[in-house]
């Protein structure tokens, strides 16, 4: 039995790829088997993938038609998961070399759900930034992921197979579609009762491309299917929420809104999230959002500036 199952669906990124299964390759830790979901590519992924699996047995491959449900994809990965763990990276990510060990190390000793950081990083630029990261209160992690919002970047993620995760799945629905992963993440805590233990260290490398369709527009509408998702969560753990969203939302919603030139609806967002930073006593938040509203503000007056 290998330690990592680690699952990669993809869909017509061949060159993206290919640099997604070397990182796995070139691990220092090499006990895993690599299951790679393909969504019926046209671009030569497939006859790659033959002669990939072809020259390492731990490399498997099947093609699926997930008619744009990437969580059909990853389930139809973990369906073939016989390991003691699983890990996740997406066909446009990378692994840094230690990624696995270091989850190795935890989920060695331990049953939980590991995560770490991840820079940002282009086809241009090897490296942008960092995605936002922060260690999840240990003591009440689901309410924690349920005010604050979701922190675990899916590349970056590992977790435990076991009697009650081995049969645990992405959901499916088109309703919480791109959410999905968050919504996995909570029932694996709530359910399963697995622990988050965060590596503050940078293993993954999260590529910011033309090929991804997220939009302003599509987050609005996300932030507020996943919290109609997420109501009877939200009432078990008296998360507070205005207008039926909570406080990540309505912080995320800050920048979206001014970024389509509604600022009136971004100042109201500033305002429920800093009204929710003061009913818990959460000043450090309250400073966030100011700060928040305000960089993003200068940057977008800025920008109308220099277009005249």
């Amino acid at each position: 039995m290998f330690f990592f199952t680690v699952i990669i669906p993809t869909y017509n990124r061949l060159n993206y790829l290919k640099q997604s299964i070397n990182s796995v390759i070139n691990q220092s830790f090499q006990d895993w088997n690599l299951q790679i979901i393909d969504n019926s590519s046209n671009d030569g992924t497939i006859d790659y993938l033959k002669e990939l699996a072809k020259k390492d047995k731990r490399i498997n491959f099947n093609v699926v038609k997930n008619n744009g449900i990437i969580a059909y994809s990853r389930n139809h990965g973990l369906n073939q998961a016989k390991s003691k763990a699983v890990s996740f990276l997406d066909d446009d990510d990378i692994w840094l070399r230690s990624k696995l060990e270091d989850d190795y190390k935890v989920l060695n000793k331990m049953e939980g759900l590991v995560y770490s950081r991840s820079y940002s990083f282009s086809d241009k630029k090897n490296i942008i930034g960092t995605l936002p990261s922060r260690k999840v209160d240990l003591k009440n992690p689901l309410f924690d992921l349920l005010h604050y919002g979701n922190i675990f970047t899916t590349s970056t993620i590992s977790y435990s197979l076991n009697s009650l995760t081995k049969n645990m799945r992405f959901n499916e629905s088109e309703t919480i579609k791109t959410w999905e992963d968050y919504e996995l993440w909570l029932r694996l805590i709530l359910d399963a009762k697995l622990s988050p233990f965060y590596i503050n260290k940078f293993n993954t490398k999260y590529r910011i491309s033309n090929l991804q369709n997220s939009s302003f527009k599509q987050d609005l509408v996300n932030n507020k299917n996943i919290s109609k998702f997420l109501k009877k969560y939200y009432e078990d753990q008296k998360i507070i929420r205005i207008n039926k969203l909570p406080l990540w939302a309505h912080y995320s919603n800050i920048s979206s809104y001014l970024n389509l030139n509604k600022f009136k609806n971004s100042l109201l967002s500033l305002i429920n999230s800093c009204a929710i930073s003061v009913f818990t006593f959460d000043i450090g938040f309250f400073v966030k959002s100011l700060l928040k509203f305000v960089y993003i503000y200068k940057s977008f007056l800025i920008k109308r500036f220099f277009k005249k």
